[in-house]
């Protein structure tokens, strides 16, 4: 598991707060007599990621994974990829199961948490560069789904490919990370939607000039109408 903070309340790795009612509530008085809803919830935390990811913390933390990849026996010749879970889902998220590599393996302690809160940002480091993970957490109807996201980064060629898809839990039971890898390099799509449910997938150069370094952003949301009031 991601090692605890200090006070022992976040993983190193989770960056962000927690949306929940009383966070739209505080923020937003107009709300204040309002019942607030999973796709309140949901809708402020997808307007919160880029200020999740421009934050100091994140930065820093990024900075330090670059560092790391510097250090590692013949970097310029390997794979990696940082990669990015964030939860717009309205409610917490919880791992369904341990990580898939496909190529590669997690590089240092920080693995994906177990919980990811509704508005925060996990963080991984992955060498290889091919694994997926699962998600499951809440659609709008308190009805249980799971979110998959996957990723490629492996090849010579410089070719990347993302793959996200939303199943029921139990679709999974079987653990088949043959088919998810063969749809990962032939469907590849980047988005998926099931029952109120919405994920999004994309992979990026580092803009911090590792050429052999990827960003991958999954995103966990809902398919949200907007409420009355938005963030400026």
């Amino acid at each position: 598991m991601s090692k605890q903070s200090a006070e022992g309340n976040e993983p190193q790795n989770v960056f962000g707060t927690k949306v929940d009612d009383q966070f739209v509530k505080n923020k937003f008085p107009e709300f204040e007599t309002l019942e607030v809803n999973a796709a309140d919830k949901s809708y402020f935390a997808y307007r919160l990621k880029e200020a999740v990811r421009n934050g100091t913390t994140y930065k820093a933390y990024v900075q330090t994974l670059r560092k790391i990849i510097e250090q590692q026996p013949d970097s310029d010749n390997k794979k990696y990829t940082i990669c990015e879970i964030y939860n717009a889902t309205g409610s917490p998220i919880h791992l369904l199961k341990k990580h898939h590599d496909f190529s590669g393996h997690i590089l240092g302690d920080n693995y994906f948490p177990v919980t990811i809160e509704n508005g925060q940002l996990a963080v991984v480091l992955h060498e290889g560069s091919s694994a997926a993970v699962i998600y499951k957490g809440q659609n709008y109807n308190g009805k249980t789904y799971a979110w998959l996201h996957a990723w490629e980064n492996e090849r010579d060629d410089d070719k990347r490919y993302v793959f996200t898809e939303i199943e029921k839990p139990e679709h999974y039971d079987s653990d088949d990370w043959n088919l998810v890898s063969s749809k990962l390099t032939q469907e590849s799509p980047f988005h998926d939607d099931l029952k109120g449910s919405y994920s999004e997938a994309s992979i990026r150069g580092d803009e911090d000039k590792h050429d052999n370094v990827c960003i991958y952003s999954g995103i966990l949301t809902l398919e949200w109408g907007f409420p009355l009031f938005s963030i400026n």
